[in-house]
């Protein structure tokens, strides 16, 4: 999990000032918010949530890989990377 958090921490700040990052970015930050949770036992690591990271993890590759090579995110790509924040703000804190 700190692993992880460390990555994506990093591909966020990277991806901050390249044009065309910000959709990676939000992305990006929207995980890190969630990692940071789990990492303090905030909320509970279930199967929904193993899912959506491994979601994230897999477009954020994409992403990557359009910015890389200068390619236009397709529609499809930002109707994902939409639908992904909504499942984060989903997320609740375990109540204590």
């Amino acid at each position: 999990l700190n692993n992880l958090f460390r990555k994506i921490h990093t591909l966020k700040g990277s991806v901050g000032s390249v044009p065309g990052g910000q959709l990676l970015g939000s992305l990006a930050h929207e995980f890190e918010a969630v990692l940071s949770l789990a990492k303090s036992h905030q909320i509970l690591l279930d199967k929904a949530c193993v899912d959506l990271f491994l979601q994230s993890s897999a477009l954020l590759k994409e992403l990557s890989s359009a910015l890389a090579n200068s390619t236009e995110v397709s529609a499809d790509q930002l109707s994902h990377v939409i639908e992904l924040i909504g499942k984060y703000s989903q997320l609740k804190p375990i109540q204590r």
